[in-house]
């Protein structure tokens, strides 16, 4: 949020980090399509859990980088609700927090050989 104070109320007392220090996505490819030569749009469905309680999300990945080397650059955006994990939205005087919440996901992956 820009604001380091009000982002670690939020970690401490809504997310509760030390109690759920994780977010993890598990899902399948549904499937597969080719931008470019390079370049790749994975759709996703699965469970996001965060909170430490899963809801079903279908996400897109971008992936780059597939079939020129050793490196993958998975890039996505995708939005989350609050309520959808248990999670209270935070109201301060002053501030609101929205209850959607942008996930910004960039990964800098390595092949295995």
């Amino acid at each position: 949020a820009g604001n380091s104070m009000y982002n670690r109320h939020m970690k401490e007392n809504y997310l509760e980090t030390d109690k759920f220090p994780y977010a993890s996505y598990k899902g399948t490819i549904d499937s597969v399509t080719q931008s470019s030569d390079s370049v790749h749009q994975v759709y996703s469905s699965g469970q996001f859990n965060i909170h430490g309680k899963d809801h079903a999300l279908k996400i897109v990945a971008q992936v780059t980088g597939a079939g020129t080397g050793d490196k993958l650059f998975v890039t996505s955006e995708f939005i989350i609700l609050l309520s959808s994990h248990d999670i209270e939205v935070p109201k301060l005087m002053f501030m609101e927090a929205d209850e959607r919440i942008n996930v910004a996901v960039n990964l800098n992956l390595k092949v295995a050989q």
